[in-house]
């Protein structure tokens, strides 16, 4: 019996087999194109253009031919103005920017003549070994050349790794005009750069800073567009500006400052003071803050988000109440008051969180006292975790669950939550001034299924 194999592949459409080789490295288009007579002169109508020295060790060898696929590539966009490349991607493994650096000015200049959309360039900074050599144990850092930063107007999306960008880019105007996307990663520039960067993107929705080694005192980031920022490990800066009226999903991790000011909605705060404003149109927020040496957060206020539904915080003193309508989960690690502030700033911060499903405590000070414990008041809560000793008055009707860990049951009011259906207790003690007694605090939860 004869066996016949039909060549499917070849029957695909021209669109479908372009969108397949675009996800290829450029090197291993040519020869996947040979696999079809059909597809033999397909291989420089593909949109995406990928260059990576991972198969050619040889630097030399690698920018030869480098030049010559943007040779071929500008030959038949000259001879079909259809043909375009929206894509550019460069990686290189070892890169020596004092000997190589022109190479990656010349493709960039092919990049902006050409008016492609996406650039992706990753180079590994590479450390000065030569102990004879002034910069002995320096990185060095490709410099984006000034052509770039000025002239690129078509690019869309700049995902950046392993570059810098010189102190004078703040004598001029950067211009990215189209710019929608900018992700950086192990880079070096001056705040005030970085500063200049960010205005000169109007059009900027979305941000990553990953490895930020930066310079200056002060570190500001203003963007009118932005919709999502991260901002991930970065030298401490004295204060940390962040103004962004139309950000959705703000991250800052290991990011040392002494003061911040961020304003997150349609009024920017005025006046010399550290705050977190968070108002309008954030849906997330997670701070991972890292307070600088000996400094007090003694004068953070929160109030007034109409959308946030989740909402973490470490490491800050409250001095002002927050009001989040559509705040459903609520996390608190290690806050305590300013000085001065009384416990009622806590408690009238979850009566004015009327949406409130889950709050956690964690590790938190100087809340309450035998005369004056924690109010916790909220009709929608629905789950509750304690950890830590806290004098506490609960009264949430509709709470369900409740976790406590390392707490004095004896200094925990829960008279007001008969829903109570689950308790968990770890590590938890009675406190034996009182005259109440662990049994009291059972029979005062008739619905209780489950006490773990």
């Amino acid at each position: 019996m004869e066996i016949l194999f039909e060549d499917k592949i070849s029957k695909l459409p021209d669109d479908l087999i372009l969108n397949i080789l675009s996800f290829l490295l450029t090197v291993d288009v040519v020869p996947t194109c040979l696999l079809s007579k059909r597809w033999k002169n397909i291989w420089h109508l593909v949109s995406t253009l990928s260059l990576s020295d991972d198969r050619m060790p040889n630097f030399k060898n690698f920018c030869n031919y480098v030049d010559n696929c943007l040779e071929h590539r500008k030959r038949g966009m000259a001879n079909d103005n259809s043909v375009l490349i929206k894509s550019f991607k460069l990686q290189i493994m070892d890169f020596d920017p004092r000997n190589n650096a022109p190479y990656i000015d010349k493709w960039l200049d092919f990049v902006v003549e050409n008016k492609i959309n996406e650039l992706y360039i990753c180079l590994n900074p590479e450390e000065v070994e030569d102990e004879d050599d002034d910069d002995y144990g320096e990185l060095l850092y490709y410099c984006l050349p000034q052509t770039m930063l000025l002239n690129a107007r078509n690019i869309t999306v700049l995902d950046l790794h392993g570059i810098e960008i010189l102190d004078n880019a703040t004598n001029y105007r950067i211009n990215f005009p189209s710019l929608k996307s900018l992700k950086m990663e192990n880079f070096r520039m001056h705040n005030a750069v970085l500063f200049n960067f960010v205005l000169g993107c109007p059009l900027l929705e979305r941000l990553i800073l990953i490895e930020y080694i930066n310079s200056g005192d002060n570190l500001c980031l203003v963007s009118s567009r932005l919709k999502y920022m991260k901002l991930k490990g970065a030298n401490k800066v004295q204060l940390l500006q962040i103004k962004a009226e139309n950000i959705e999903y703000l991250e800052i991790v290991d990011v040392p400052f002494d003061g911040g000011e961020f304003s997150l909605g349609k009024n920017i705060p005025k006046g010399n003071f550290h705050s977190y404003t968070i108002e309008n149109k954030v849906t997330e927020l997670n701070l991972d803050l890292k307070p600088g040496k000996g400094k007090n957060y003694d004068s953070y206020y929160y109030y007034n988000s109409t959308q946030l539904n989740r909402f973490d915080d470490f490491g800050i003193e409250l001095g002002y109440s927050f009001s989040f309508p559509s705040l459903k989960s609520l996390s608190l690690e290690d806050i305590g008051l300013a000085d001065n502030v009384k416990n009622d700033v806590l408690s009238k911060s979850f009566m004015d969180c009327p949406s409130l499903e889950e709050l956690l405590l964690t590790s938190c000070h100087n809340l309450s006292t035998t005369h004056h414990p924690l109010l916790v008041k909220n009709p929608t809560l629905k789950f509750m975790k304690i950890t830590f000793d806290v004098s506490l008055q609960v009264e949430a009707i509709n709470l369900e669950s409740l976790e406590l860990c390392w707490a004095c049951l004896g200094k925990i009011n829960l008279s007001s939550c008969k829903a109570i259906r689950n308790l968990s207790l770890s590590y938890c003690e009675w406190d034996t001034t009182t005259q109440s007694s662990f049994e009291d605090l059972i029979s005062n939860l008739p619905l209780l299924e489950d006490l773990i």
